[in-house]
């Protein structure tokens, strides 16, 4: 062999190695981030969560940019863009305080579509058969058939970025294209672990069905169905299932008093005990959404 060659294969062999190496670290920060996300979710200080979201999610875009085939990854930053969007900055939006709403709408889109996008990569990642069928509601059954049960973080995620972006796009025929999509892959994680994240997959499909009248495809009883499922699988301290339950499907309806009291028995909900910690960003969050659409009632009703 000459030189030449051997120099080139020994180049390559430490690049190969150093590939490896970055790859496993990756990984392994990865895992380590992903386990570390229940520590988010019991703190209730809303404004400490805000703050150090941002961070976390331009490491883990840098960390996939440095080992591009990562498959969980993406599951995470779906995770943190829509978690941050919907938490925050959509609360910004219903504060009837907030001025320049058209540019935090702006910014909403941009990271809810940022969210959807990694969900698709996460989805796609993990059957060759979702590579084209994401793109058709007629193929996604075809898709969806070959994931299971370890799959369900990434479709979960995917299904929350969806519903969340059609949510604050229900004046765009195009967003409202995507909610059969959406239920599909709400009602195969119900089928799959209906348990994952305290189970709201009901919780969207409840918003799904009961947010919309029934000339539009709403359908109350079902969407009273997906809130006893919820109630059912996290309880009644879990208060986020109430808070949207008031102001999607109670709005709906037109149901003034039933809004009203729902919203003042989360207000005035005591704190979760140690065993209910899991709960407390959450329920920061519905106490903090609850006054501000009590403080909007006349605009419902």
């Amino acid at each position: 062999m000459r030189i030449g060659s051997l120099c080139m294969l020994l180049a390559l062999s430490v690049c190969l190695s150093q590939c490896s190496i970055r790859s496993i670290a990756v990984q392994q920060m990865g895992e380590l981030v992903a386990k570390g996300v229940p520590a988010f979710e019991k703190d209730d200080d809303l404004e400490l969560i805000a703050q150090a979201l941002p961070g976390n999610i331009k490491l883990l875009e840098a960390m996939l940019e440095n080992d591009p085939s990562n498959k969980d990854i993406p599951v995470i930053l779906a995770q943190m863009y829509a978690s941050y969007t919907f938490a925050f900055l959509e609360g910004e939006l219903e504060n009837p305080k907030t001025k320049n709403k058209e540019a935090i709408k702006e910014r909403v889109n941009k990271f809810y579509k940022r969210a959807i996008g990694y969900g698709e990569r996460a989805i796609k990642s993990r059957s060759s058969s979702c590579e084209k069928s994401l793109a058709t509601l007629g193929d996604l059954e075809t898709c969806l058939a070959k994931l299971g049960r370890d799959d369900v973080p990434a479709l979960y995620w995917y299904g929350f970025s969806l519903a969340t972006y059609i949510n604050q796009n229900m004046d765009s025929m195009g967003a409202l294209a995507e909610g059969p999509k959406m239920e599909k892959l709400m009602n195969r994680i119900v089928q799959l672990d209906e348990t994952y994240n305290f189970g709201t997959a009901h919780l969207f499909l409840m918003l799904y069905y009961g947010s919309r009248p029934p000339m539009m495809g709403g359908n109350f009883a079902k969407a009273e169905e997906h809130y006893k499922a919820i109630q059912k699988i996290a309880g009644p301290q879990f208060l986020l299932a109430d808070v949207f339950r008031a102001r999607y499907v109670l709005v709906q309806q037109q149901d003034k008093e039933g809004f009203e009291k729902s919203l003042k028995a989360a207000i005035a909900a005591k704190a979760e005990s140690s065993q209910d910690s899991r709960y407390a960003l959450y329920n920061s969050l519905a106490k903090s959404r609850a006054k501000l659409y009590l403080n909007s009632v006349e605009e419902y009703f």
